[in-house]
């Protein structure tokens, strides 16, 4: 016997949510990029020992455009609630 179904699920998410999800792929809490003569770089400093991967401009455009899209949607936000 064959049996044929369909199933329909709703899910609300929060936009911010899933941006900083994404993020984190990318960059840990601890972590941040920084730019410097020309090179790109993820920053991580746990317990006191730096350390540095370099990576490529478009790997920094793609994180400092979801911080900037994660900080926008936030701040929106709080104007709503704000009103």
């Amino acid at each position: 016997m064959e049996v044929k179904g369909v199933a329909i699920l709703s899910v609300t998410v929060n936009p911010i949510d899933v941006l900083e999800k994404l993020l984190s792929n990318d960059l840990s809490r601890e972590s941040w990029i920084s730019e410097n003569d020309g090179k790109y770089y993820i920053n991580t400093d746990y317990h006191r020992t730096t350390g540095t991967e370099e990576i490529t401009k478009k790997q920094y455009d793609y994180i400092k455009s979801l911080q900037y899209v994660i900080e926008t949607l936030k701040r929106s936000n709080k104007d709503i609630k704000n009103d």
